[in-house]
């Protein structure tokens, strides 16, 4: 009798092993296929705790170019890409494509355990993108056993999803529903009243200037001064399309022009005018043609007199 109830105790004890190795086996795959396929969109995310820097990633068309993707219209057949990695790995090719080197993140997660298998990728389309682990340990038992049971490996297998984040699909779900409504549903001023800042109008935004009196009144709204005639000497003088009275700056403003006239007459009457003593800290030339622009002559011939330019686009 005593052996026989030694030999049911045993075979409860080694069959409850087995039990717990195989299922041990399942959730290991099952939760390495999930952490994988969780962090499958950022190579650089923490696997064990989700972590990751914002400025690292893999790029911005990865998707398409390193996802086993080479073939989307293979794929639009039916045809699934797939790529698989033996774990744990021998050699590790360096440098590897960034499907294999998320794949080798696995073995972080199941080397632990000293259990080997492998790890499947599988792209049929951005919908259907798998991550499949496949673990197999052995139990430890006698040979004369082996033989008896026929046989001495258990495995487990994990499957999972790879899917987008939820702000992906949002967005993607939002250009989808709305953006096809916004044409019928928001005039052109209306939408361009959505860009402007808070505290201002459309009247504040930049212009398009077409004439120097143009240019002028804007530069007096830019910084909020007022056209003022400066005494250069004797009865010279000099209009500052815009003076800024609290900085002591006089703006002068420039559509179209002659450099001769402007070396001749301006620029002489402005040097004289930061030369006089008067209440003037400086002056800016403000340039507003879209081709005719300054020369690199002139501007260094106002830069020696202490003239700042400006080039309006």
């Amino acid at each position: 009798m005593m052996p026989i109830l030694l030999l049911l105790t045993l075979a409860v004890v080694f069959g409850g092993l087995g039990i717990y190795k195989q299922w041990e086996a399942g959730a290991l795959a099952q939760t390495a296929a999930e952490r994988l396929a969780y962090a499958w969109n950022s190579s650089a995310k923490d696997l064990l705790a989700g972590r990751f820097d914002p400025a690292v990633s893999d790029g911005l068309y990865w998707r398409w170019t390193d996802d086993l993707a080479d073939d989307p219209f293979g794929r639009s057949l039916g045809t699934a890409l797939t790529l698989q990695m033996e774990l744990p790995a021998a050699t590790l090719p360096t440098p590897m494509a960034l499907p294999a080197a998320k794949l080798a993140r696995a073995a972080m997660l199941v080397a632990p355990a000293g259990m080997a298998g492998n790890v499947l990728y599988r792209n049929a389309g951005l919908q259907q993108r798998t991550v499949v682990v496949s673990l197999h340990t052995r139990f430890p038992l006698s040979k004369n056993i082996d033989q008896l049971v026929g046989r001495n490996d258990l495995s487990g297998q994990g499957t999972a999803h790879v899917v987008d984040p939820v702000e992906l699909i949002r967005l993607i779900d939002m250009n989808r529903t709305y953006v096809p409504q916004l044409p019928a549903s928001l005039t052109l001023e209306a939408a361009k009243r959505l860009w402007v800042e808070p505290g201002k109008s459309l009247a504040d935004e930049t212009p398009f200037i077409r004439s120097e009196a143009q240019a002028a009144a804007y530069l007096r709204k830019l910084v909020a001064g007022e056209q003022r005639v400066l005494t250069v000497s004797g009865d010279q003088r000099r209009v500052a399309d815009a003076f800024d009275a609290q900085a002591g700056i006089a703006h002068m403003a420039f559509y179209t022009f002659s450099e001769k006239q402007l070396r001749s007459v301006q620029l002489v009457k402005d040097a004289s005018l930061l030369q006089s003593g008067q209440a003037i800290n400086g002056i800016v030339w403000h340039f507003f043609h879209p081709v005719q622009l300054p020369s690199a002559a002139l501007r260094r011939d106002l830069a020696a007199v202490g003239i700042a330019v400006v080039i309006h686009p």
